[in-house]
């Protein structure tokens, strides 16, 4: 047998090889349950801020129904010094488990990493949108607004943590019921805070076409941008 004969098979050995220089960039990344090993981390640490701070987060998700569903209270909530601290923190810890849910859940394919800046890059927008409309007109009915965005994210992304776990628990269950449970919450909270902020927004002698402004540039837009990303 001549040396060329041995040569050749090992060398088709060695291209079909992972160890192959040439197919070093088509190697997946290491995963951890089926996800990147940053995500699990990330979660982890999320999960280990949720028990420290669960008190302070079931406080903030109290106060967030009581808002909705309490006219009475709602003022008292929202007046109540340690109430913003609160949501912020909880809005923090929530947002990265929110994304997840969403991604676990989702009918397209993007990365959780786009996911969770889609979401980020949405709360933020609002921030600086209700900051410039309270430089437009410093009310406190501007201000209760904002408090009350706030408190509607926070309940509609703690009612859509369980669906997570029913999703997980049936692997095989169709991604569209839990597709259609994130919508239905996300309508049943929605609904009743625009209403409110329109009626809000009116009483403070804003004109008709502005709260329709509001409805279209800080509200159904920038929901619907996010809502493309996640599906496409």
């Amino acid at each position: 047998m001549e040396l060329q004969d041995i040569i050749s098979p090992v060398g088709e050995l060695w291209r079909g090889s992972s160890l192959a220089l040439q197919e070093a960039g088509n190697l997946t990344p290491v995963t951890l349950f089926g996800h990147n090993n940053a995500v699990i981390i990330l979660m982890l640490a999320v999960a280990a801020l949720t028990i420290v701070f669960f008190r302070q987060i079931a406080l903030s998700v109290a106060g967030s129904f009581v808002a909705l569903f309490s006219e009475n209270r709602r003022d008292d909530i929202f007046n109540d010094a340690s109430y913003g601290q609160l949501s912020t923190m909880t809005t923090l810890i929530l947002v990265p488990m929110y994304a997840f849910v969403l991604f676990y859940c989702s009918l397209g394919g993007r990365s959780y990493w786009m996911i969770l800046a889609s979401v980020a890059a949405l709360l933020l927008y609002r921030r600086a949108m209700f900051a410039l409309i309270g430089w437009i007109n410093g009310t406190e009915a501007v201000n209760e607004v904002k408090n009350f965005s706030d408190s509607t994210f926070i309940m509609m992304m703690s009612l859509s943590q369980p669906v997570f776990i029913v999703a997980y628990l049936f692997g095989n269950m169709s991604r569209m019921i839990p597709a259609i449970y994130l919508a239905v919450v996300a309508t049943l909270c929605l609904i009743p805070y625009l209403a409110i902020a329109c009626k809000k927004i009116l009483a403070i002698k804003f004109s008709r076409f502005f709260c329709f402004l509001y409805l279209c540039v800080l509200e159904i837009l920038p929901i619907a941008v996010v809502v493309k990303i996640i599906v496409s």
